[in-house]
């Protein structure tokens, strides 16, 4: 799977499993370094960087991530949908970071940025 086919298959299940929520999918040429998918649902923003296989998130990507995480929003770069799933409706946060976490899981197991 491709991290195109990745999003759409996000996207699919959040249109379908949280109607009320909005989501926005930067596509154009001038995204450089904003996340794959920018929701919001229930009050609480979420950042989430999309990537398969050894894909890593580049250091703008992750610039973007920790500073939306200091203004607020749930910052996470996934692997798959399971682990968007995970970050939408299970806390929404890193135990270690508490409100606004910048985690990234690999190979179903979380690690942490910095």
């Amino acid at each position: 799977m491709n991290e195109t086919n990745l999003k759409l298959k996000v996207m699919r299940w959040f249109k379908k499993a949280h109607p009320k929520g909005w989501l926005y999918h930067p596509s154009d040429s001038m995204r450089r370094g904003l996340p794959d998918l920018i929701i919001v649902l229930a009050g609480k923003t979420y950042a989430i960087e999309l990537k398969v296989g050894k894909n890593k998130a580049t250091k703008l990507q992750l610039h973007t991530l920790k500073k939306m995480a200091k203004a607020g929003a749930i910052t996470a770069v996934c692997y798959s949908l399971d682990q968007v799933k995970q970050v939408i409706e299970h806390n929404n946060t890193h135990p270690m970071f508490g409100i606004s976490p910048c985690w990234v899981y690999k190979n179903a197991e979380q690690g942490i940025f910095e």
